[in-house]
């Protein structure tokens, strides 16, 4: 464990506390939504593929930021980064359409799951200040 956080590490100093905030994103939405879905079942399996798709996300920008800033061009990077994203849009696109197609899981949890990536990129500064504060043994 220790090594993967530390290989996240060096990819992109903020992506282990992003994946954090995903995963904790999803506990939280599990532990209340469950309570006031018709098929817990079907939302669980939707919402994790949504939280596995923004892990993905996640993971995958940091690759390719990481990749572009290396001895590219400009125009190289620029190219590179679009098609990427492109892809990554397109990967999940699929997933959503495969999980419709095959009725696996409520697309609408699946979808919930992937704004777990917005929302733990914004409350990523905010978890940074106190997860810092709180392994240094300060408390605010």
């Amino acid at each position: 464990m220790k090594r993967l956080i530390t290989k996240l590490n060096s990819l992109n100093t903020a992506l282990p506390g992003l994946l954090l905030g995903i995963i904790l994103y999803g506990l939280l939405a599990e532990f209340v939504a469950v309570w006031f879905v018709p098929d817990w079942q079907k939302f669980t399996i939707g919402l994790w593929i949504g939280i596995a798709a923004a892990i993905f996300m996640a993971v995958h920008m940091a690759v390719i930021i990481a990749d572009v800033t290396d001895f590219m061009t400009e125009k190289q990077a620029k190219a590179k980064a679009v098609l990427h994203a492109i892809l990554r849009y397109a990967v999940v696109a699929l997933a959503l359409g495969l999980m419709t197609y095959f009725e696996v899981g409520y697309v609408l949890a699946a979808l919930l799951g992937l704004i777990s990536l917005k929302i733990s990129a914004y409350l990523q500064p905010f978890m940074q200040k106190k997860l810092g504060s709180f392994a240094a043994g300060r408390r605010r």
